[in-house]
């Protein structure tokens, strides 16, 4: 029984080093493919980002500049490429010293969104969100909460330290309102980490 054994365990030995042998482990060489792997093996990624741009179409008649931040959870599907996210954020108007608007406050408005995002190649990816934005102004016009959709497109530049990378991206948001519609157009700059 013993002898049986032996033979055995020196097949499987003999299995295993022959196959290591003809299936060298893949040299992974760029920072973006270590990046992407790690991205892909962890369940949860943040995003905190500063976000600064400017109001478009006819927003930009009652509004000018727009800030605010941004929260970004990211939940990476099996694979390096696709990604369910869960946004929330926080923009403020700012608004224009105009005749029209000088009795009107700055618009706030929160925004929480669903989405895809899908890297194209080495960071470089693609998202796309949509969801409810909250208009919180103490007197407002139109419905107190509307539909969103917010396209972006950005690059994500892996750190040195592990599961860090700095997010950088530009993003058209719209909020469809009956008073009508809120437009703007980002640059988002963020950091993310891996929970």
């Amino acid at each position: 029984m013993k002898k049986t054994l032996l033979v055995l365990a020196v097949l499987c030995c003999a299995t295993f080093c022959s196959h290591a042998q003809t299936n060298p482990p893949v040299k992974i060489d760029s920072t973006f493919q270590k990046d992407s792997i790690a991205r892909a093996n962890l369940h949860v990624w943040l995003s905190i980002g500063l976000d600064v741009g400017a109001a478009t179409g006819q927003t930009n008649k009652t509004y000018s500049s727009v800030d605010g931040v941004s929260f970004k959870f990211e939940f990476p599907f099996p694979g390096e490429k696709l990604a369910f996210t869960l946004t929330a954020a926080f923009s403020n108007y700012s608004t224009k010293s105009t005749a029209y608007a000088d009795t009107m406050q700055n618009g706030h408005f929160v925004p929480i969104e669903i989405g895809l995002k899908y890297f194209l190649h080495k960071g470089i990816y693609f998202e796309g969100d949509i969801g409810e934005s909250y208009n919180i102004n103490s007197s407002f016009m139109g419905y107190r909460s509307d539909f969103v959709y917010s396209p972006m497109i950005g690059v994500s530049l892996p750190l040195k330290s592990p599961y860090t990378a700095i997010d950088l991206g530009i993003r058209y948001e719209s909020r469809i309102s009956s008073a009508g519609n809120i437009n703007q157009v980002a640059f988002r700059a963020a950091y993310n980490f891996g929970l």
